[in-house]
């Protein structure tokens, strides 16, 4: 049966959409404005995607589903209560994350292995960070040394341009009702690019 297609978006739904990296980070989000729940997903952990590896009282830590390229370990975590600014947080968040911080470096787990690494806050507007989900958490990222890694709050109009482009590819396959599992499918066979473009020079 037809899924239903919504074509009309608000402005922190349009950030999101665009700023997803991959396919499947664009599908989910879409499935999940579309469905009218209108839920935040860091308020409503969704275990297929984010399963919590560590909670505190206040705080929750996830293996990141859409995890950038290049990363051993990518690791978010985000505040249980629906906040946007770490100037939001009360005693109990701040004891939280202090919380989570001391799991990931006084703890056996794999991010205190002595490689190092970086944490990274995503606060506030999404028009400010280039997030997808407007809700205050931090990465835990430690890099595999493949490539390239990065995480970025602001994007230059050759980017914003590319994001767009993009995100209008992903909206047509998405309308075409292609899965992320099809999609990924017609990457591995060399049909298109991830961002995808067609690799056999026609268009979708």
């Amino acid at each position: 049966m037809a899924q239903k297609v919504k074509n009309e978006f608000n402005e922190e739904e349009l950030c999101s959409l665009r700023n997803s990296r991959s396919y499947k980070q664009y599908y989910t989000m879409r499935q999940s404005f579309e469905s009218g729940s209108a839920k935040c997903t860091f308020c409503h952990l969704d275990p297929k995607f984010n399963s919590p590896i560590y909670t505190s009282k206040t705080w929750s830590a996830w293996i990141n589903c859409f995890a950038h390229k290049h990363t051993e370990v990518h690791i978010v975590a985000a505040p249980f209560r629906h906040i946007r600014f770490m100037g939001e947080m009360i005693k109990q968040e701040w004891d939280g994350f202090k919380t989570i911080v001391n799991f990931f470096y006084c703890s056996n787990y794999e991010y205190a292995k002595n490689k190092g690494g970086g944490i990274a806050i995503r606060e506030g507007s999404l028009t400010h960070t280039a997030g997808s989900v407007p809700h205050l958490h931090a990465n835990f990222i430690i890099p595999d040394l493949t490539g390239n890694v990065k995480i970025t709050l602001a994007k230059d109009l050759e980017k914003i341009n590319e994001a767009n482009l993009r995100t209008a590819r992903y909206s047509k396959f998405y309308e075409k009702e292609v899965t992320p599992e099809k999609f990924d499918e017609m990457c591995k066979y060399e049909l298109i690019y991830t961002d995808g473009r067609d690799r056999r020079f026609r268009k979708l």
